[in-house]
Formats: C-alpha cells, structure tokens, sequence
C-alpha cells in the first residue's frame, strides 16, 4: 500500500508540475498577493486534480466520456476566460508589494480557488492522462477495491498540493526583492502569455 501511495504521489507531482497557464497565474497572484493568496490557487488545482483522479481511479465511464465528447466545448470555454483574465491583468498595474488587503483580493483577477477549479477542469484531457497512468499501473490491489482506490487519489491530490506549496513558497521568499516597476513587467508579461494560451485553447477547440 504505501508503494501505490508513493507512485500515486509521484503521479500528482508530475501532472502539477508543467508550468501553462495555471501555473504562470498562480505565481503572478503569489508574486502580488503573498503566499496565503497564491495557495488558495493551488490548493483550487489539487482539488481539480483529485476529482479527476477519482473519476480515473473509480472507471466513472459515463462522466469520463461526456467530459472527453464535450472537450472542445470545455476548450473553448476555457480559453475564453483566460482571455479575459489575461487582458485583465495586462490592463491593470500591480499593486504594491506586500499590500494585499480584502479589496486588492477582490479585485484582482484570476488564481482564487473558484477559478483555479474551473479552469483546471475545463480541460478534461487531464482525465485521460489520469487513465492512462493508472492503467499502466497494473490492476489495483485485491481486485479494485475501494481503499486501494481512496489512498491513490488522495496521494494524487497531495502530491499536487505539495508542488503548489513548494512553488508558492519560494516565489513568495524572493517577491519582496523584486522592485515595483519589474513587478508590473512581470504582471504584464503574465498577461500577455496567458492571453496567448488562451488563444491557443480557442484555436484548438474550432480545430
């Protein structure tokens, strides 16, 4: 059991860690906000990859294959609101370092739990990858039962988590070394690729 828990982390750690669009969002928002406020993101991720493992790990058939027939759809979406995120926060300047208040939380867009969730299940091929992984791994122990099952997806949703901590915690250890005026390139800069990944998710879901 703690071999599957072990390769099951491993699995986590590896989906997380690909730096898109999620990833350049969450940094931007720890680069701004602070560590507490980039870990909301992460932690909306690791949640989104934990049900997707559960519906991988548990063969939910019927929802896998809704969510994969309806992929485009999810796409475009998706890439939708990255556009909108991403000329967002290119039209707005970053707030100071160390200022994070209720307000600045609010207003700023992107990388909340709520929209970290939606955009990482707008891609349902995450899904598919999950099925893959687990499949290679060889039938589960005593036949599938349900608490080989629990510990995968729950060693899944910990190894995300864990590479959101270890990333949020050091962007948030050198922010407060990164001048005012580099921090608002960085912003824009943010934006302009996330825009681009948009565009990319639209082309990709007309194709």
């Amino acid at each position: 059991m703690l071999s599957l828990f072990l390769k099951s982390l491993v699995i986590g750690l590896a989906v997380a860690m690909p730096m898109g669009p999620i990833g350049i969002l969450i940094v931007r928002r720890t680069l701004v906000l602070g560590f507490r406020r980039g870990m909301e993101g992460g932690l909306g991720v690791a949640a989104a990859d934990g049900l997707y493992a559960v519906m991988a790990v548990f063969g939910v058939t019927a929802v896998t294959a809704l969510l994969v027939e309806q992929q485009a759809w999810f796409q475009g979406v998706g890439g939708l609101a990255l556009l909108w995120i991403g000329a967002s926060i290119m039209r707005r300047p970053a707030p100071a370092l160390g200022y994070a208040s209720d307000q600045t939380g609010a207003r700023d867009v992107g990388g909340g739990f709520p929209v970290m969730v939606g955009l990482t299940l707008a891609n349902p091929a995450t899904i598919l990858s999950f099925a893959a992984i687990f499949a290679s791994m060889g039938p589960l122990t005593d036949g599938g039962d349900v608490l080989t099952a629990s510990v995968m997806t729950a060693a899944v949703f910990i190894g995300s988590l864990v590479w959101w901590i270890a990333l949020t915690a050091v962007v948030s250890a050198v922010r407060q070394r990164i001048s005012s005026k580099v921090m608002l390139w960085l912003s824009r800069g943010a934006g302009g690729l996330i825009v681009v990944f948009g565009v990319v998710a639209l082309v990709l879901a007309l194709a």
